[in-house]
């Protein structure tokens, strides 16, 4: 009786949080370079069966009393690029990140969404500067950008978008809905193999029908996991007040 208890509100508990996780993925679909979550599950309480027989245990199978949320886990595929005729606007073909400055440290994204401060520099929505290898890059005016990352204002290469890429892209931890910072072994190195796109934005790797449709079915397994939970402890009232009557 109890088990049912608890196998149902894991079952709430992992739905709940895949709600929170896709309804996320929904707000930000209209957000550049957003890279959408999923969730990852894992056994709860997972217990072993054993026969006994002939003064030895044989194991017969495993028990389980539900599912548990295992971690959040970000997707990396890229986003579809849409030309925007904006030349503050860039995007990025290929591997990488742009790298940022922002007052806890560099940081990572790929939403080229730039403009230009009152001191010339290239800054994020953020207010965050663009980092070049040289630097934050100012380019005090209108600024060009090659597709291998060369910032050219006033007619003279200024430097030259520091594009980083990581080894292990996991192990990036989201700072906001598409800046990310890198934990230890997340392995950054130099970005290769990529083309700057300028006037060109990349969108959100969400998809709205993917998203409604994995959203609609956990909110129906929710409702179905609440039913069952009510169910039980309906019938474990009964149980209570028809023992307690004997």
């Amino acid at each position: 009786m109890l088990r049912g208890i608890y196998t149902a509100a894991a079952g709430m508990d992992v739905q709940q949080a895949r709600v929170q996780v896709l309804s996320n993925n929904i707000a930000n679909l209209a957000t550049p370079g957003y890279r959408r979550d999923t969730v990852t599950f894992t056994s709860f309480l997972t217990h072993a069966l054993y026969r006994y027989g002939e003064g030895r245990p044989a194991p017969v199978g495993r028990h389980d009393l539900g599912a548990a949320v295992g971690q959040v886990v970000t997707d990396f595929t890229p986003g579809p690029l849409v030309n925007t005729g904006d030349g503050h606007h860039v995007a990025i073909a290929g591997e990488g990140f742009f790298t940022v400055a922002t007052p806890a440290g560099e940081a990572y994204t790929r939403d080229g969404t730039f403009s230009v401060d009152a001191e010339g520099y290239l800054i994020t929505p953020a207010g965050n500067r663009v980092l070049g290898e040289r630097g934050p890059i100012r380019v005090n005016g209108p600024f060009t950008i090659s597709p291998e990352g060369a910032v050219s204002a006033g007619g003279q290469v200024v430097d030259r978008l520091r594009l980083t890429a990581f080894d292990n892209p996991g192990a990036l931890e989201k700072t906001g809905g598409n800046v990310f910072v890198a934990a230890g072994d997340a392995g950054p190195r130099p970005a290769a193999g990529f083309r700057l796109m300028q006037g060109w934005l990349e969108q959100a790797n969400a998809d709205l029908a993917r998203e409604m449709t994995d959203l609609l079915a956990a909110t129906r397994s929710y409702q179905g996991a609440a039913r069952l939970l009510r169910a039980h402890d309906q019938l474990l009232g009964r149980l209570v007040n028809e023992v307690g009557k004997v």
